[in-house]
């Protein structure tokens, strides 16, 4: 059998910081399944000086290159997914999805997972990797601010996510957000704020991709936020991932998930793989480190 691992370590304790807990509607009808919605209003962290700020990225570079730096969130569409028993009474948790490309990819059976665990999904269009980092970070953000002042949101459970591109752009977004987001979820996909050297060649490095939080950022990812990498045996990025989650602990981020899929190429979990983030993303008790024993 081929071989996987699952290494989890801790679990947080207490809210996340700076994340408000919004009221529950009231007066509003409750709409459930898969619809689009618009937005606008703009996070008050979606500024591309702030977003550029936070990732270290310079906007005179940006702009040299022909990268687009900005949108007008009123000319944005997002997907949403709310689980069929949702009625605002209760608190759910939020999925901000980064796709690799349009329409957002989610696997059908993700959704039943969603409401199993009580998740909202929330998804911007047009947000693959044809769009800049600036851009996609920017959606994200206003994906979560709005749908906080939407549906009653449980700020424990506010996770960024994405798949490959989307996976690499929602490690930026976790990382140097998490003052907005409790945790991320990197599938086949995860970028890093140092240089990582390659496994079995220390004189080769993967480039850092941005720059490190300024302020207590960083200490606030790496004492409070929970991260997920999750990838494949024959995931073409899975090296990088293993050598990022290796990084991560040898910097001391207290809340780490490695998940390796075993036969899985460079394509979306299954369920029950997708599901195993899931759960390390809600994971309870103390700070503890494990193999999976199984499936």
């Amino acid at each position: 059998m081929a071989r996987h691992t699952l290494a989890v370590v801790g679990a947080v304790v207490g809210l996340c910081a700076s994340i408000a807990l919004a009221a529950a509607p009231t007066t509003r009808e409750v709409r459930t399944g898969r619809y689009d919605l618009t937005f606008t209003q703009r996070s008050p962290l979606s500024a591309p000086s702030k977003i550029l700020a936070r990732i270290g990225w310079s906007l005179a570079n940006m702009q040299a290159q022909g990268a687009e730096t900005d949108y007008r969130l009123e000319n944005e569409r997002f997907l949403a997914y709310v689980p069929a028993k949702y009625r605002g009474d209760e608190a759910y948790g939020l999925i901000v999805w980064v796709s690799p490309g349009d329409p957002p990819l989610v696997r059908p059976e993700w959704y039943a997972l969603f409401d199993k665990h009580r998740f909202i999904c929330i998804a911007a269009h047009r947000s693959g990797n044809e769009r800049s980092a600036v851009v996609r970070i920017g959606l994200a953000l206003d994906a979560a601010h709005n749908c906080k002042a939407i549906y009653n949101i449980d700020p424990k459970r506010v996770y960024v996510a994405g798949l490959s591109g989307g996976g690499r752009i929602s490690s930026m977004t976790a990382i140097c957000f998490p003052d907005v987001f409790c945790g991320g979820y990197y599938i086949i996909g995860c970028n890093y704020y140092r240089s990582v050297p390659m496994p079995g060649d220390l004189t080769k490095i993967y480039p850092r991709s941005f720059s490190s939080p300024p302020g207590n950022l960083l200490g606030m990812a790496k004492n409070q936020s929970r991260h997920v990498l999750l990838t494949g045996d024959a995931d073409m990025n899975q090296p990088q991932t293993k050598a990022n989650y290796e990084a991560m602990k040898s910097d001391r981020y207290r809340y780490v998930t490695y998940i390796q899929v075993p036969g899985m190429g460079h394509m979306p979990p299954v369920g029950e793989w997708f599901e195993k983030g899931l759960l390390a993303l809600d994971a309870g008790g103390g700070p503890a480190t494990r193999p999976a024993s199984g499936r």
